[in-house]
């Protein structure tokens, strides 16, 4: 494979859970797919947004895998949008932006902040053919409102919402279909 072949394989993956970076990259090598890892080694965590975005330049990946929840704070929003619908998640959202939030955060989930940045500048070289997996734990029906707010909200970007464990062999069709008509 030559290396124009090789660029257009890659994957960068956003994921704070250890267990879930090991299970992409078993995934990724099962089907020889590159890919890196949007980690830190030495502070432990997912960098943050700025430094993604500079690593999707430098990396130029075709997909990017993004868990929505890199922090505490994140996960604990997150479960509090479990059962809500779509309108109850945008007015969390608006207060805490506001900063008139009851649930005591200064800042919306990690995730959906780089989601809203490549949405604000899809058309910029960076992201106009990048493909956004969003994988989740949380499936319907305690996630009817999250999965509808996102493709709603984000419909322009993301290209896949898939859960995280249940659909492997999805995930791995999806990425090597994808892999095929770009080296083709």
């Amino acid at each position: 494979m030559d290396s124009t072949e090789n660029s257009n394989r890659k994957v960068l993956v956003v994921e704070d859970s250890r267990p879930d970076r090991f299970r992409f990259r078993s995934i990724l090598e099962m089907i020889g797919t590159d890919f890196n890892f949007a980690w830190n080694a030495k502070t432990q965590k997912v960098p943050e947004i700025d430094e993604i975005i500079i690593l999707i330049e430098k990396v130029n990946p075709s997909i990017l895998l993004l868990d929505l929840s890199w922090t505490i704070d994140d996960d604990r929003l997150l479960q509090k949008l479990l059962f809500k619908d779509k309108h109850e998640i945008e007015e969390i959202k608006q207060g805490i932006e506001k900063g008139n939030s009851h649930y005591n955060l200064k800042k919306w989930i990690s995730g959906f902040r780089l989601l809203e940045k490549i949405k604000s500048e899809q058309e910029s070289k960076q992201f106009k053919d990048l493909k956004i997996f969003v994988t989740t734990q949380y499936v319907p029906p305690v996630a009817y409102g999250l999965i509808k707010y996102l493709r709603e909200e984000y419909h322009s970007v993301i290209k896949v919402i898939i859960h995280k464990w249940r659909d492997e062999k999805k995930l791995m069709s999806i990425i090597s279909n994808i892999n095929e008509d770009l080296v083709k």
